[in-house]
């Protein structure tokens, strides 16, 4: 999942910085801090429905403030799915935000297994290389596009691995989707904060 920042400078609200720089730095921070929490919020959701729970609790957020005579402010919403691999880290949350095609490297096929194969120690999955050097045996499909891994000494017993030379990963999440919404008239939200707390200052 690319990452996603959110930000607010003072460009825009330059006159209520004038007049009271302490009420709009807290405004600020207070929207910033609701608008990144909402974008991870939503992000959550539909990791959450789409690869399950564990990967959902993946999208983290962090909230950066460098002081100064101008608040500068930062929230950035980031995915912390990434997997080692020989080619590089990858990150299996931008994988599925944006599609991909992960080809077999330094290998002829990628070993994709079935309802055959079960789990390993605390729920690892295995590959062809936990078994039996001569467990399988190897049976060509579609003039060796496919190969299909089976137990040599049960080969009617179905394929325990499929082998192929390339996967399609559909695109499954939509960022936009997230985003969009919660950053919605940011300016605005923030001005109204800090007339909020303007008029909360004055009545107390």
């Amino acid at each position: 999942m690319p990452s996603i920042t959110v930000t607010a400078n003072t460009g825009a609200l330059s006159l209520a910085l004038a007049t009271d720089a302490k009420n709009l730095t807290a405004a600020m921070r207070t929207i910033i801090r609701k608008v990144g929490a909402s974008i991870q919020g939503r992000l959550r959701r539909q990791v959450a429905g789409a690869l399950g729970p564990r990967l959902g609790r993946l999208v983290s957020r962090k909230f950066s403030e460098r002081r100064g005579p101008t608040p500068d402010m930062e929230m950035r919403v980031f995915s912390r799915a990434k997997v080692k691999r020989a080619g590089g880290p990858i990150d299996l949350l931008a994988v599925f935000a944006e599609g991909a095609e992960i080809r077999a490297q330094g290998r002829r096929y990628l070993m994709i297994p079935t309802k055959r194969v079960g789990r390993g120690p605390r729920g690892r999955r295995l590959t062809p290389r936990d078994f039996p050097r001569d467990f399988f045996s190897v049976i060509p499909v579609q003039g060796g596009r496919l190969i299909l891994l089976v137990a040599r000494k049960d080969p009617e017993g179905g394929a325990y691995f499929l082998g192929v030379r390339k996967v399609h990963i559909r695109r499954r999440l939509d960022v936009d989707a997230a985003v969009t919404p919660a950053v919605g008239d940011l300016e605005g939200r923030i001005l109204a904060e800090f007339a909020a707390r303007q008029a909360k200052q004055a009545a107390a």
